[in-house]
């Protein structure tokens, strides 16, 4: 991940991690200039039927028209798994959240953010979300941990 967090990623770019990798690693993308008609996409690629890439998280900050789409992402820290911070128009779809002692998805001041189609497992907290405009649909939450 120090590759591409280390890129500047342009309107248009994808990123696509190969199918059965794993990184300890999490993506960061601060400040990405993704457009409606040409976001920044994270995905996967090769044969991923049932082993798709895998890593520790993802933080995005500052950030437009980002996609993440069917990556694992697994992290056994507490904290945020997947972390949106003053963004707008962000989708994480077809992707399988899962951490204990942490907080999958969280969203703050954010806006038009779509969190769809989503396996979200083994947390302390599924969402914790502020901001306006966002949509939660389609998702799959599961072994919710409790105190």
């Amino acid at each position: 991940m120090s590759k591409v967090n280390g890129t500047a990623l342009l309107q248009g770019d994808t990123v696509s991690l190969l199918c059965s990798e794993s990184w300890a690693e999490t993506l960061s993308l601060n400040a990405v200039p993704g457009s409606a008609g040409l976001p920044i996409t994270i995905n996967n690629y090769g044969s991923c039927v049932g082993n798709t890439a895998t890593i520790e998280g993802v933080n995005i900050s500052n950030s437009a028209y980002v996609v993440i789409d069917g990556i694992d992402v697994t992290n056994a820290l507490p904290g945020s798994i997947v972390n949106i911070n003053a963004s707008n128009n962000i989708v994480v779809q077809n992707t399988t959240v899962s951490g204990l002692n942490a907080t999958c998805f969280d969203v703050n001041s954010a806006t038009g953010v779509i969190i769809d189609s989503n396996a979200v497992s083994i947390c302390q907290n599924a969402m914790s979300i502020t901001g306006s405009e966002a949509t939660i649909s389609n998702n799959t939450i599961s072994s919710i941990l409790t105190e």
